[in-house]
């Protein structure tokens, strides 16, 4: 028993030498960067993107039973519906 826990400790020992060597000899292999190119957008369209990513948001209080009706497939719109249904399929 002494005689396994004595080659165990070894080998512990050894294999912590060997990472610690890899460990401090290890050089970078990581590539330089380039420059990005600076792009210069126009002033409206943060605008547009505000106005394109706006969605209905439904808040309730914490003591409030949650009407599911706000999201039901009918309180959409003909053109949502049609695309809600393609999106299921």
């Amino acid at each position: 028993m002494k005689k396994l826990l004595i080659s165990i400790g070894a080998f512990i020992v050894v294999i912590s030498g060997i990472l610690i060597g890899n460990t401090l000899t290890l050089n970078s292999k990581q590539v330089a960067s380039q420059q990005l190119k600076v792009v210069t957008l126009p002033n409206d369209i943060f605008q547009n993107l505000s106005s394109a990513i706006q969605y209905p948001t439904i808040s309730y209080s914490e003591e409030a039973i949650p009407d599911s009706t706000d999201f039901s497939i009918t309180s959409l719109s003909k053109s949502e519906t049609a695309q809600a249904v393609v999106l299921l399929i």
